[in-house]
C-alpha cells in the first residue's frame, strides 16, 4: 500500500470514497482541504483531511474502504509523518461524543481523549519532528 497525497487525476475517486462514507455536501467541502491518500493497487483506499495552524493540525476526516483492515491505522501513521515534517508537532482530532468506534481507533493509535465544551470528543497527541 502507496500513501501520499493525490494526484490530480485521482481527486475524483477521492471525492467518491469519502462522499460514500458523508455525503456529497461534505465531500465537496473535504475536497478543499489538504489530504493524504492510501492507494492499493492503482485505486484510493484511503483519505485524511487535514489543516495546521502554526505547530497544531487538526485531522478533520479519515475515510476507508473496506473498513477494519488496519487501512485506516497506516494512514493515520503516514499522515502524522507527513504533518510532522511540514512542522505540526501536535494532531488533534475532534469526532462525536456518543461514537464508540471512533473512540476506540483513535485510543488504539495512541491518542488522549478530553471534552471540548460542546460536548465533542477530542483526540490529541504529540508527534515529533521527522
Amino acid at each position: 500500500m502507496e500513501f501520499r497525497p493525490p494526484r490530480e487525476r485521482e481527486r475524483g475517486a477521492v471525492g467518491d470514497l469519502v462522499a460514500a462514507h458523508c455525503g456529497a455536501a461534505r465531500a465537496s467541502e473535504l475536497g478543499t482541504l489538504d489530504c493524504v491518500i492510501a492507494v492499493e493497487r492503482h485505486t484510493p483506499v484511503g483519505a485524511l483531511h487535514y489543516r495546521i495552524d502554526g505547530d497544531v493540525a487538526e485531522i478533520v476526516y479519515i475515510a476507508t474502504v473496506p473498513k477494519r483492515r488496519g487501512t485506516g491505522r497506516r494512514l493515520l501513521a503516514a499522515g502524522c509523518r507527513l504533518l510532522a515534517s511540514q512542522g505540526a508537532r501536535r494532531v488533534r482530532a475532534t469526532a462525536d461524543g456518543g461514537d464508540e468506534r471512533a473512540r476506540q481507533f483513535w485510543s488504539a493509535c495512541g491518542f488522549a481523549e478530553s471534552r471540548d465544551p460542546a460536548g465533542f470528543t477530542v483526540h490529541e497527541r504529540a508527534i515529533g519532528p521527522v
